[in-house]
């Protein structure tokens, strides 16, 4: 899939000039000849950067949000109320202009632009600004990535667990919608660990994510909660179809009894307590009720004698 840059550019030959040169360097191009025609490509197409050109615009084809300001449609003025927008903030902005334009200050640096470009553009210049920008997106939404997630397994960390949980328990609780967590603790996995070595329990826990996550919709999301406890969210399910759910997921983990270390084709006995906890509830009216009640589940399961699920 191609990148998509927004060009905002009201010089018609400036524009066409700066469009066959991205066009040629393979980006996907988007133009903007006014102010409001520019909100609405960027809500519309979400480009990765936009190229505004500093003198873009004008009062008479403002957007609302800038009617009565004293700058009035500037590039410059349209590059601030992009880094204020929620849904474009994190929208890169590469500002045209002329040799010895002044830049106007801004409060803070939120609404600056990310890079500037002075004129006379040279073509090869446009392309290799352009690709240091999507260079810096990608490492960030790298950086912002490995934040959330289980670097041994590959599924998501406890931390961004209660993240998203707060928003699903949030969301459910507003519109009356349903939600269910599933805490998964394997069974005897530190004995498991003690006699087989480490590197048989990572590839335990390896495999057992593996095994979750090929068992369940691209909504739900898998985490790893503990050394050997996985959760599992799934939003816009009820208890009653949570159940039938963790049972799966069950059988799915007990059925990991043949796994390959390296040359060596080793049989293990893998099973899991699983505890189940959902909303809409009696007793559930935020994250650490959900919690409580899923481990209160966990625990009767473990307490049972493991290999099993239980609903709260």
């Amino acid at each position: 899939m191609r990148e998509r840059v927004l060009l905002a550019d009201a010089d018609p030959v400036e524009r066409a000039h700066l469009e066959a040169t991205l066009a040629d360097a393979g980006y996907e191009v988007v133009t903007a000849d006014n102010a409001a025609t520019l909100i609405r490509a960027a809500e519309e197409h979400r480009p990765s950067v936009i190229l505004l050109a500093a003198e873009f615009g004008g009062r008479a084809d403002q957007p609302a949000e800038l009617a009565g300001t004293n700058i009035g449609g500037s590039g410059q003025a349209l590059c601030r109320h992009i880094k204020a927008s929620p849904p474009l903030r994190a929208t890169s902005v590469i500002l045209i202009c002329g040799r010895g334009e002044p830049l106007l200050p801004t409060a803070g640096s939120d609404g600056r632009p990310d890079e500037v470009l002075v004129r006379p553009l040279h073509p090869p210049e446009v392309a290799i600004r352009l690709a240091a920008m999507q260079r810096i997106q990608h490492y960030a939404s790298e950086v912002v990535q490995s934040s959330k997630m289980d670097s041994l397994t590959g599924t998501f960390n406890n931390s961004y667990l209660i993240e998203r949980l707060r928003h699903e328990v949030l969301r459910a609780a507003r519109y009356g919608r349903c939600v269910a967590i599933v805490l998964i603790d394997l069974d005897g996995f530190a004995t498991l660990n003690t006699r087989e070595g480490a590197t048989v329990g990572d590839l335990v826990l390896r495999e057992v994510a593996r095994a979750l996550t090929s068992r369940l919709r691209g909504v739900d999301l898998v985490a790893r909660s503990g050394p050997d406890e996985f959760s599992i969210v799934l939003p816009e399910t009820s208890l009653l179809v949570a159940r039938p759910v963790a049972e799966r997921l069950r059988l799915s983990i007990a059925g990991l009894s043949h796994l390959s270390v390296g040359d060596e084709r080793r049989r293990l006995q893998i099973t899991a307590s699983l505890g189940i906890a959902g909303l809409p509830h009696p007793e559930v009216n935020d994250v650490p009720d959900l919690l409580r009640c899923a481990r209160t589940a966990l625990a009767r399961a473990r307490d049972g004698g493991g290999d099993r699920s239980i609903l709260y």
